[in-house]
């Protein structure tokens, strides 16, 4: 019989690994690698601005949970954005003149909006031009019948006949991303691990873990979804992309500042770079209060930036969203900035 490993620990291992190829990124001075995304968003006419581009046809489908409809949920995910937009805040304040600062805070960098936030459980069916041409040409449509009816109710009935526990996810640790993403990494805060105990413990037989989140909750719930999405659209959804993380992409720097010059660059990076080195190491990043500071109040404490007066935790850390449900979702615009709800899914009777 095998090692069990703790609940969490490929999701930890993950982490790290996102961690690291960031840090890595920008060590090297090749970061962002947004290429893909750029050639996916729209510039807005009045200020320059990179939106996320509108589907007009094949949505992608999916079920997600959504983020920004209870009020303990927008409290944790704006104190989340905050210290990311500090960290882009502090990094402007030190390496960028004003004027370019503001050129990158509007054409360079992207914010997601609260109605946006979301945690991906599983998705049907995406928009074919992101998947390779082989797997393009073999997509169908799903049925818009199957979709807002059958599908909608099965998940609804299957989960209500044997209901999934309220899911709590503990927020792990930020990590600024190769792709210039910013994402905030969660954990099952309710998994059987003691992370005091360093002893292994037997696996019970057969157990595989051949997922990250195999032994989760949120991980049990994602087979779920994907079992009686292939019962009710056919053994071609089980193609759908397979979702292993639990993660909150909360903004995206798309591209560096164009008018800035090369040493402006190169300190911007560098600066970053101490800061993804401390998130990729899952320590405490001090933060400062600093009224002065925008728009979060606080004031990031990095090798090369002011000393603090009165140091505070990094915000937001080891806090809990509690999930209560799932939704059933059509996305008409990239990154869930527009989409349509066809299904509300309780995960228990409560």
């Amino acid at each position: 019989r095998g090692l069990a490993m703790g609940a969490n620990d490929g999701l930890k291992r993950a982490y790290r690994e996102i961690g690291r190829t960031g840090a890595s990124a920008l060590e090297l001075g090749d970061w962002p690698r947004s290429a893909y995304f750029l050639t996916h968003c729209e510039t807005r006419f009045e200020d320059g601005a990179l939106v996320p581009r509108k589907f007009d046809r094949n949505p992608s489908v999916g079920v997600v949970a959504l983020l920004g409809d209870d009020p303990a949920h927008i409290r944790l995910m704006t104190k989340a954005q905050r210290v990311f937009s500090d960290i882009l805040q502090e990094a402007r304040e030190q390496c960028l003149s004003p004027a370019v600062g503001k050129e990158w805070a509007t054409r360079g960098v992207w914010w997601a909006p609260v109605a946006s936030w979301h945690v991906v459980v599983g998705v049907f069916s995406d928009n074919p031009e992101f998947s390779p041409p082989a797997q393009r040409a073999a997509r169908r449509p799903l049925e818009e019948q199957k979709l807002k009816h059958e599908l909608g109710s099965e998940l609804r009935s299957d989960l209500w006949a044997f209901p999934v526990p309220v899911i709590n996810l503990r927020l792990h640790g930020y990590r600024i991303c190769d792709d210039g993403a910013l994402v905030a990494c969660f954990v099952d805060d309710d998994a059987n691990e003691n992370a005091d105990d360093e002893t292994e413990k037997e696996a019970p037989e057969n157990e595989t873990d051949t997922e990250t989140d195999a032994r989760t909750t949120f991980g049990e719930l994602r087979r779920r979804v994907r079992s009686i999405g292939g019962a009710i659209l056919g053994p071609s959804s089980a193609s759908q992309q397979t979702q292993q993380l639990i993660l909150v992409t909360l903004g995206r720097v798309l591209r560096l500042p164009e008018s800035a010059d090369v040493a402006s660059i190169e300190a911007l990076v560098s600066h970053l770079n101490a800061v993804a080195k401390k998130l990729h190491a899952n320590e405490t990043v001090d933060f400062s209060a600093d009224a002065r500071a925008v728009p979060g109040g606080w004031r990031i404490a990095v090798e090369g930036a002011p000393s603090p007066r009165a140091r505070i935790p990094c915000p937001g850390l080891h806090e809990v969203l509690r999930i209560k449900e799932v939704s059933l979702t059509v996305e008409h615009r990239w990154w869930m900035v527009e989409h349509e709800t066809l299904a509300k899914i309780p995960l228990a009777r409560f």
